[in-house]
């Protein structure tokens, strides 16, 4: 059984034009959200750029940035700080001094102190 609906070669409309496929989707074409834009953002978020900024350099509009990109430009600095401890921590593995020394600093600038013992009652 054939398809009503597929062109075949030779068909022609009701107005005896010829039938061809449609060449592109109708309309404004969807934004693409991709890891490039998502770190993209996250970065520039976490330097401190506003939403307008953002997206003037994405070339979108604010709306557009606030759909696609809200966790980014809620949590940009603490995702950018996550990716640079996880740099920073295969580095150490690696045997890196600099990046064992820079990681250390960072762990005791936010680390509490380790609690002292109470002493004994008697």
């Amino acid at each position: 059984m054939t398809d009503d609906f597929s062109p075949e070669p030779g068909a022609v409309d009701l107005f005896g034009n010829p039938v061809e496929p449609l060449r592109d989707r109708r309309g404004r074409p969807c934004f693409r959200k991709d890891k490039a834009n998502q770190d993209f953002v996250a970065a520039r978020r976490a330097a401190g750029w506003s939403h307008e900024m953002i997206a003037v350099e994405l070339g979108c509009d604010e709306k557009t940035l606030r759909k696609y990109f809200s966790r980014e430009l809620q949590h940009g600095r603490l995702m950018v700080e996550g990716m640079c401890l996880d740099v920073l921590m295969k580095r150490a593995r690696e045997g890196h001094t600099p990046s064992v020394r820079q990681l250390q600093e960072r762990i005791d600038r936010v680390a509490p102190p380790a609690p002292k013992p109470k002493p004994e009652r008697e």
